[in-house]
């Protein structure tokens, strides 16, 4: 059965995601010695990366109440009482 004349194939459609981490995307001719080929010359798609900056970071911050039971419960073996040692 064939299909409408304004109907689309969506399966051709791709979209590629865009990633904040790239800065460029560009093709590069390659160079390297197959065992079983020989010399080989291949085209690789090369992804440059943003370089990681401090502002991108962020540390988590030690809550106060972890703190807090730290120095209530002191060496960790809070739940060993003294008579049961």
């Amino acid at each position: 059965m064939a299909r409408p004349k304004g109907a689309k194939n969506k399966a051709t459609k791709t979209t590629e995601r865009k990633d904040p981490r790239v800065s460029g995307v560009y093709e590069e001719e390659i160079t390297f010695t197959c065992p079983v080929r020989g010399l080989v010359k291949q085209k690789v798609k090369v992804r440059k990366f943003k370089q990681p900056s401090s502002e991108q970071r962020f540390a988590v911050p030690a809550t106060d109440a972890l703190a807090t039971i730290e120095e209530k419960e002191g060496d960790g073996l809070s739940i060993y009482q003294e008579d049961e040692e």
